[in-house]
């Protein structure tokens, strides 16, 4: 497969994670976590899930369509697009992994929805970067 549709497959996973999130929340409902739905919960609860008032998860919806938008600009002959998403995308990778050491060293709560967006957001940057 190409670089492409990688991208948009781990970009749509993620956009996925991230509507189930918001969605959940939005409803005021716990997140049906398949590890350990306190620790989700603990953790997409805590004061770490926001940045600027903003839920994490909200700005997840709105890199992954970014991304995918990116992959069909590109597409259509709009090269500099390139350049904004591996921006992006570093900064993302950079973030979700600050996010998880907060779960791992701070909060002693781990959330599997969370790790999830960690990887495809590292595997978004090597995809991009390589």
């Amino acid at each position: 497969m190409t670089t492409d549709i990688w991208l948009i497959i781990l970009a749509s996973i993620g956009l996925l994670i991230t509507a189930y999130l918001t969605i959940s929340h939005l409803a005021g409902k716990k997140v049906v976590c398949p590890i350990n739905s306190r620790s989700c919960n603990a953790v997409l609860d805590s004061k770490w899930s926001s940045i600027f008032g903003i839920k994490n998860e909200i700005i997840g919806l709105i890199y992954y369509a970014a991304i995918i938008i990116g992959v069909i600009l590109i597409n259509k002959g709009y090269p500099v697009v390139l350049t904004t998403i591996k921006v992006v995308s570093a900064l993302s990778a950079l973030f979700s992994t600050f996010l998880m050491l907060v779960q791992v060293r701070i909060l002693r709560e781990f959330c599997f929805y969370c790790f999830c967006t960690t990887i495809v957001n590292i595997a978004i940057f090597i995809l991009l970067v390589r």
